[in-house]
């Protein structure tokens, strides 16, 4: 199984831009992977999981696990927290983007 990648910070999940994975490496303070931080993202943007699953081709079942993987690393047990995370954190801004 290959290592799973970590940010570096929390601003490096800003606005979804993967173009940064290459540059994210092991050993952040909030220990989220790459992917994590995307559904993080799209959570603290309003997106429902069926919406999230979609948007990332996932299934609901594992935008699930992520979000309850995502509550669990960050101590967090409600989208209202994990919303105030992602802002204060540079994640996610407050509105979700137009489409």
């Amino acid at each position: 199984m290959p290592p799973t990648r970590t940010h570096s910070s929390p601003s490096s999940c800003l606005s979804g831009d993967f173009s940064m994975i290459s540059r994210m490496r092991a050993g952040s303070q909030d220990g989220l992977t790459v992917r994590e931080c995307g559904v993080l993202r799209l959570i603290a943007e309003g997106h429902t999981s069926k919406e999230i699953a979609g948007l990332l081709d996932l299934s609901v079942k594992t935008v699930e696990a992520h979000r309850t993987r995502i509550m669990e690393k960050l101590g967090i047990h409600n989208v209202a927290g994990l919303t105030r995370y992602a802002i204060s954190r540079g994640i996610s801004a407050l509105e979700r983007p137009a489409h």
